[in-house]
């Protein structure tokens, strides 16, 4: 299954991040339109759900869940663990990667989020699928003390390691393009995708601008 992950990680460049709020639906009608728009790598997010809502609508999103999808759960091992996702996403103040492992199948995707140069130093050392790097531009989708940290950034990022990288923070179209030229594998979406008229089309612009770029 990690494979697979990578694999279509690399062919889509797409990483989508649910939001119920700016999309204004709950998470499971986003999945159903992240589907239909094509996305097949896309992560449950909710830092204000309680945790029978959260589990619940999450478990919804199984009920679109095929071999051709991944679902990640962000933040949440036990939910994760719960509903048999294909993965959890962890922040630098979340459930450590080691203990997370040991909940979880050796099979279960791991991501983790760096902001700077010690954290991404030490995620490569970590038991992790793939690295995050963020945010890349100014975001206002997740309040952070965090700065942005440019592309020259990424590039630096790339050139230390062949793990899978996925870049988040203030991307939109044109940018995503930039960043799948430096050679990370794909870009993380929110508000560009969740705020978007149809989020099924939006979706699909930025796959098709991936195809091309191939």
């Amino acid at each position: 299954m990690k494979k697979e992950f990578i694999r279509v990680m690399e062919e889509t460049g797409l990483y989508v991040i649910t939001d119920r709020k700016m999309a204004g639906k709950p998470h499971d009608e986003i999945f159903r339109e992240c589907v239909e728009g094509g996305a097949q790598i896309i992560q449950i997010r909710d830092k204000e759900l309680l945790d029978r809502e959260y589990y619940q609508q999450a478990q919804k999103c199984m009920n679109w869940h095929d071999k051709k999808h991944f679902i990640v759960i962000n933040d949440r091992v036990d939910i994760a663990h719960l509903i048999n996702a294909d993965g959890v996403h962890l922040g630098q103040e979340d459930l450590p990667v080691s203990e997370a492992r040991k909940l979880l199948s050796k099979n279960t995707i791991i991501g983790l989020s760096t902001h700077n140069e010690e954290q991404f130093i030490r995620a490569l050392n970590e038991d992790v699928d793939y690295i995050a790097i963020g945010p890349v531009f100014a975001t206002m989708t997740k309040l952070s003390t965090n700065q942005p940290l440019g592309m020259n950034y990424l590039e630096r990022m790339r050139k230390m390691t062949d793990m899978p990288l996925v870049a988040i923070g203030g991307i939109n179209l044109e940018r995503a393009c930039d960043i799948w030229n430096l050679g990370i594998e794909a870009v993380a979406v929110v508000s560009d995708i969740m705020k978007s008229a149809s989020i099924s089309n939006s979706i699909k612009q930025y796959l098709g601008r991936c195809v091309e770029r191939r």
